[in-house]
């Protein structure tokens, strides 16, 4: 049986950073990709996390783990072991707070040069364009990126697991020990990456599409209109996904509209509504594909954002 919790703890800016803990799981995560970080260490068995499609890191129990906004990533069990793992999901706001006051990180010069002049993420946005927000209005703040996915430090994931417990148990208040352990992360992964990490933003005819999707989630999207967008075949645009990202172009639809369900119920709103809103064909569509990334279901994960750990 799987123990699952989740708290959410509410930033002072109203972003919400989610505390989440898992125990007992051994099934795959399929490949999906959020707007927010995910900081997360684990415990027990041993996984294989994949990002984009292309990076594959093997993570062994006492490991930290990082993911960026807007990046595919998978986790698959390689043994046949229960495992168990904390994580917190923390906002761009959080990350982009970081930032000194010309919009990049404080040490924003090293910070390129350890990490290849990696992409800032975008507030608002699912890794869109630089200085859009997701509705296309006001520019969007940078927040700086983690270099490397995995980071092999037990001092580092002591720390990270102080936070997890402290946040699952006392709430709101352990945030005052958050940017700290960001800024501890950001500098280890940069200097575990050593300068030697490049990452480009994919452009072409998947940018095309995935700003196209980023905009109009809520409607009925089909494989002919991202294909027009995109000025290329519905086959060459599968292709190009699955290479880029390795996820479909339906796959994206699917975890762009879960994001804007989840902000959706994070204000209160009911499955139901935030089904409705968020593109979905109903609220049983939306609990199906909800509980398949997050593994959680709508109501659940609405109870945590009121404010009842689960």
């Amino acid at each position: 049986m799987d123990a699952r919790e989740v708290r959410a703890l509410a930033r002072p800016d109203g972003s919400i950073v989610e505390v989440c803990s898992l125990a007992g799981n051994i099934r795959a995560f399929p490949n999906h990709l959020h707007d927010h970080y995910v900081v997360g260490a684990l415990y027990a068995s041993r996984r294989a996390l994949t990002i984009s499609a292309r990076e594959l890191h093997v993570l062994e129990p006492g490991d930290v783990f990082l993911v960026n906004p807007g990046d595919p990533h998978a986790c698959d069990p390689l043994d046949d072991e229960p495992f168990a793992y904390r994580c917190a999901n923390v906002p761009v706001a959080a990350m982009a707070a970081l930032a000194g006051p010309d919009g990049g990180p404080a040490d924003a010069p090293e910070r390129a040069r350890a990490a290849g002049d990696a992409p800032t993420a975008e507030v608002g946005a699912v890794a869109g364009p630089p200085g859009r927000a997701a509705d296309g209005s006001a520019p969007a703040a940078s927040a700086p990126r983690f270099a490397v996915p995995v980071l092999r430090d037990p001092a580092l994931f002591e720390r990270a697991d102080a936070f997890f417990k402290r946040g699952a148990h006392e709430g709101a208040p352990a945030l005052d020990e958050l940017d700290g352990l960001l800024r501890a992360l950001l500098d280890a992964a940069d200097a575990a990456a050593g300068g030697a990490r490049a990452c480009a933003e994919p452009g072409g005819p998947v940018a095309a599409a995935r700003a196209f999707v980023d905009k109009r989630y809520a409607e009925r999207i089909a494989l002919e209109d991202l294909a027009a967008v995109a000025r290329t075949s519905r086959y060459a645009l599968v292709r190009a996904f699955k290479r880029e990202l390795g996820i479909t172009p339906g796959r994206y639809i699917a975890a762009v509209r879960v994001m804007h369900a989840k902000s959706l119920l994070e204000q209160g709103c009911t499955p139901v509504e935030a089904a409705g809103l968020a593109g979905f064909a109903d609220q049983a569509h939306l609990g199906r594909v909800f509980r398949n990334v997050t593994g959680l279901t709508p109501a659940r994960y609405r109870a945590a954002c009121a404010g009842d750990a689960i």
